[in-house]
């Protein structure tokens, strides 16, 4: 079981890593940012970045992402934006 928990947890570090080098270059201001930090109500990132988040995404992951049905709360740390990605490649 734990080695089932480590693996889980390892491969969703690498989605992270894999989001930060795909929004990093755009945004280098979230750089120091931890998982759960807040990048939206915090005001480190704005709507606009949102957009452009979301289409970086959905050529990094390739997937598709219903922009009308994202709202702010599921971009608001990079783990959420974990969240939304796995949601996208099932």
């Amino acid at each position: 079981m734990l080695a089932f928990w480590l693996r889980d947890k390892s491969i969703g570090m690498s989605i992270i890593n894999e989001i930060r080098s795909c929004i990093e270059p755009m945004y280098p201001q979230i750089s120091g940012a931890a998982n759960d930090d807040a990048l939206f109500s915090s005001g480190m990132l704005d709507s606009f970045a949102a957009i452009q988040i979301i289409s970086a995404l959905e050529q990094k992951f390739s997937i598709q992402v219903n922009m009308a049905a994202v709202d702010s709360s599921q971009l608001d740390s990079l783990s959420k934006i974990e969240t939304l990605v796995q949601e996208h490649q099932s």
